[in-house]
């Protein structure tokens, strides 16, 4: 358990969501331009054209042409994508609140699943096609406070506004409501860690990978 009261990660210049299946592809982006400083080697074009399958055309009139891979097919999509900067791609379910801090603790950014239903209806966003293709949005997790009981995050979905972000800047969630939103997709996770640093990083009671 991590007795820290409060952490925050940091943010600068992250990505905003440009379509509505770029989720996942912003929020890679924004961790491997602050985590890892890969600003200008992988762009935003090429991280979504490795994760994201081509929707069948029966369903393009009303939904985006694209949708992301489901969890084996982004853990070994970035993989390959990431194989030259000695990156490894850690993509699990089921982790709970304290792997969650923990990580965080370790200056590691998480990329978090949340139910798009009751998220959206949290942050007044108005859903503008239900699908069973689309049923999840993810947020990159940068920070929390224990005694608010809150956590620090980067939704993509929100404006650009500045170079650099603090706590008091970025979106916050309580506790509950995240971890309502988080336990209905199955409370998923993925994280990117430095192979050179991965023995001192990678905790060792977080699940296997799926």
């Amino acid at each position: 358990m991590v007795d820290k009261k409060q952490h925050f990660i940091g943010l600068k210049n992250p990505q905003h969501q440009q379509q509505d299946h770029m989720c996942i592809p912003s929020c890679i982006k924004t961790i491997l331009d602050n985590q890892f400083n890969l600003t200008h080697k992988i762009s935003l074009g090429k991280i979504t054209k490795e994760i994201c399958d081509p929707l069948p055309h029966e369903y393009r009139q009303h939904y985006p042409k694209f949708i992301p891979k489901g969890i084996t097919g982004i853990r070994e999509s970035l993989t390959k994508l990431l194989k030259d900067y000695e990156i490894v791609v850690n993509h699990k379910i089921n982790l709970s609140k304290d792997n969650l801090l923990s990580l965080i603790e370790s200056d590691t950014y998480v990329i978090v699943y949340l139910d798009l239903e009751e998220y959206f209806g949290y942050r007044g966003t108005k859903i503008s096609e239900k699908s069973d293709e689309f049923v999840y949005h993810s947020v990159v997790v940068i920070g929390y406070d224990e005694d608010k009981q809150i956590f620090g995050i980067w939704d993509p979905l929100d404006p650009y506004e500045k170079k650099k972000y603090s706590f008091d800047d970025v979106r916050k969630i309580d506790y509950k409501t995240f971890l309502s939103c988080w336990d209905k997709r199955k409370s998923r996770g993925i994280y990117l860690i430095d192979e050179k640093l991965k023995q001192k990083r990678l905790l060792p009671y977080l699940p296997k990978d799926i």
